[in-house]
């Protein structure tokens, strides 16, 4: 069966995203100078449909670590710049 594709989805470090109105929330999430990385590990944390570059659905969670609540593989300087936007104090 073939999977269907969206044309309205966005790309975002090479995966594609299926939710417009989550990768919104995402972007406000991560703040205005997020990269892309730091953007798709909000997204993901909203349970969006992420799709590889086969169409494949990814697992929530790939890039959003939930045990420690915050995103996984992401440079120390984003996670700092996300604590600062949301008061929190750095690890």
């Amino acid at each position: 069966m073939a999977k269907k594709e969206s044309s309205s989805s966005s790309v975002i470090a090479g995966y594609k995203i299926v939710n417009k109105e989550k990768l919104a929330r995402a972007k406000k999430a991560a703040g205005a100078d997020a990269s892309e990385e730091l953007i798709l590990a909000y997204y993901d944390k909203l349970a969006g449909a992420i799709l590889d570059e086969d169409g494949d659905k990814l697992k929530t969670g790939k890039f959003w670590n939930f045990g420690e609540r915050k995103p996984k593989g992401v440079k120390k300087e984003d996670e700092e710049e996300g604590a600062k936007r949301k008061g929190q104090p750095k690890k």
